[in-house]
């Protein structure tokens, strides 16, 4: 006689937690996937970014030097560029300030790394998205002819995201104490009492926390795992999801960063054609897939790879 296989009742969580366990995996399993690219997102204050249909994403081999062209101010690599006024309006002077920081950026860097080939200048730029594309195509045209440049902006948001739920109200609250909180440390035990919160019910939450090593590499995935592997050990007891999800995963609007290398050449056979007020969301727009290319502006005869003016 052959017995029937029998588990006790806790040795499986009930139907709710394993649904809600299996999304929080799915949604951990996308946010893995995704390349970490918040380091090159825009810092300017007031900045709007642009958005690009296709691009690579980028790192710190693709990039060694990233410039923000904002309404208020121009940054390179964070700091306020010096000798281009407020903003970078004027193409001309913002180009040949980009090419004295470079310049100065090459010399620092053989000082530090005596004896080191300079590795060359990948440029990455942003502008923002309200910006005038005739000032954005003067400078690129001109940088590109010098340096290998990539226009950057922000890829769709996550299709699968876009179902998640507004967190309730206290949950909210701590989600933007942490994220008002840019320090490393401190950020990182808020979000440790905040998981340490959402787990109240398991047990092995405090020796999970402790095992943690944010500086290792894959520290994101293996954290997701961890948690995953707690919320299953304790039924999910305890556990308050909503919580749990608003601070271990980026928000649902979180957009990765991709890099669009380009070169702006007099004749390239893939044209460009904009409208003299055009601004650089739609020069984004019309980019083609890759390879160089042209720009020819309405209304100005013969005005290829020129500002409206004819410039």
């Amino acid at each position: 006689m052959v017995l029937a296989s029998w588990r006790p009742a806790w040795a499986e969580p009930p139907p709710p937690c394993a649904a809600r366990t299996a999304e929080l995996e799915a949604r951990y399993r996308r946010a893995d996937a995704r390349p970490d690219t918040s380091g090159f997102l825009p810092v300017s204050t007031g900045f709007e970014a642009p958005t690009l249909a296709v691009g690579g994403v980028p790192d710190a081999s693709s990039l060694t030097m990233v410039v923000e062209v904002g309404p208020s101010q121009v940054l390179v690599d964070g700091h306020p560029l010096e000798g281009v006024g407020s903003s970078g309006a004027d193409a001309r002077k913002l180009g040949v300030a980009l090419a004295r920081e470079i310049s100065e950026s090459r010399a620092r860097r053989k000082i530090l790394h005596a004896g080191q080939a300079a590795p060359p200048v990948k440029l990455g730029i942003w502008f923002d998205r309200r910006g005038k594309a005739a000032g954005a195509v003067s400078l690129l045209k001109d940088l590109s002819r010098k340096l290998e440049v990539a226009v950057l902006g922000l890829a769709a948001p996550d299709a699968g995201e876009r179902d998640r739920k507004e967190p309730p109200a206290a949950v909210r609250k701590r989600l933007d104490e942490i994220r008002a909180t840019t320090d490393l440390f401190p950020k990182s035990k808020l979000i440790a009492s905040a998981v340490r919160d959402a787990l109240a019910g398991c047990p092995q939450r405090d020796k999970m926390l402790e095992s943690l090593d944010p500086t290792a590499p894959g520290a994101q995935a293996n954290f997701h795992r961890l948690i995953l592997t707690t919320v299953g050990a304790c039924g999910c007891a305890g556990v308050d999801f909503d919580l749990l999800e608003a601070v271990t995963l980026p928000a649902p609007d979180a957009r990765a960063v991709l890099a669009r290398p380009l070169r702006l050449e007099d004749g390239a056979a893939a044209r460009v054609t904009l409208p003299a007020a055009a601004d650089v969301q739609q020069l984004l727009d019309r980019l083609p897939a890759s390879g160089a290319f042209s720009v020819r502006w309405e209304g100005a005869a013969g005005a290829t790879g020129a500002t409206p003016d004819g410039k």
